[in-house]
């Protein structure tokens, strides 16, 4: 029996075919493959966030790096401004002898000499007497200096100059890496998620907390113990090696040391803080002198 119709029409109970397949299978072979797409873009994506991720903690590591530098460098110039006349340099004599002196030495030593002397005036002298006749031994000792002082300040001028250039260069370098470091921590604060562990290698975060138990920062000491323990969970390893374990032991015996020695220190200064002889520079037409005096002679002086 002939079938008439079109040449496509199929018998009842006959299955739609898509291609030559059932339509359910080509469907499901579709939905497997657009599932397929989705699970590799998810994936994609997911690679993408954890590389992104990874360079963020990585700029955040380099920028913590980078402050650490600068700041080590500004307290070095800092330093060497406000105590380059204790700063010792090597000189040599002309007899080719060499010792190790700062401007501070030369005027505690031309301060001796004018105190050695004004003890061994007789109590005739009154005291303006007593104080000129100091300022001028005082200043005829500091000008046999003079040569040596001028040396040593020209090498403390060149040491400055030379921080002071380390600093401006670390401060160029490290600008970008810090600006990043900022950018970073307020995009995730402003979206209110937590800031990225930053990622450093263990001897670095060793020498960041050395250097903050040298400037007694312990703030900055507890955030970096957080991201030592934090990287070493991540690695599967101990926060510590026995080495470094042993190194915090002898820094925490080292500082209950000092703890001790400063209170003894304390109690000590109070004792005998009026017959103490400080050091005092006593301002003059010449620049001022260097000698030394104590409460109980200052009270005595006053009350005479």
């Amino acid at each position: 029996m002939l079938v008439s119709g079109r040449a496509d029409q199929r018998l009842p109970g006959q299955p739609n075919e898509v291609c030559g397949l059932p339509t359910s299978f080509a469907l499901s072979l579709a939905f497997e493959k657009y599932l397929e797409r989705r699970i590799e873009r998810a994936e994609e994506e997911r690679r993408r966030n954890e590389h992104k991720t990874r360079e963020e903690r990585l700029a955040l590591g380099r920028a913590m790096l980078a402050e650490d530098h600068v700041t080590q460098l500004r307290e070095a110039r800092d330093a060497a401004i406000a105590y380059g006349e204790r700063r010792r340099y090597r000189i040599t004599d002309a007899r080719g002898r060499s010792r190790w002196l700062s401007e501070h030495d030369l005027l505690m030593k031309a301060g001796a000499a004018a105190d050695r002397r004004r003890a061994g005036l007789s109590p005739d002298w009154n005291p303006e007497a007593r104080r000129q006749m100091h300022e001028g031994v005082f200043a005829r000792e500091l000008e046999k200096y003079k040569p040596v002082i001028k040396m040593i300040r020209k090498m403390r001028g060149a040491d400055l100059d030379r921080a002071e250039l380390q600093l401006r260069q670390a401060v160029d370098v490290s600008r970008p890496l810090i600006e990043g470091a900022n950018a970073i921590r307020l995009r995730y604060e402003s979206a209110g998620m937590a800031i990225p562990m930053p990622i450093l290698l263990r001897e670095e975060v060793s020498r960041l907390q050395e250097w903050a138990i040298e400037r007694e920062d312990a703030g900055r000491l507890r955030e970096l113990e957080a991201i030592r323990v934090s990287l070493a969970a991540e690695k599967g390893a101990p926060a510590r090696t026995d080495r470094e374990v042993g190194r915090l032991q002898a820094r925490l015996f080292v500082a209950r040391s000092s703890l001790i020695a400063e209170r003894q220190s304390l109690a000590g200064f109070e004792e005998t803080k009026h017959v103490r002889r400080w050091v005092i520079n006593e301002k003059s037409n010449q620049g001022g002198t260097w000698t030394g005096a104590s409460l109980v002679e200052v009270e005595k002086a006053l009350s005479g």
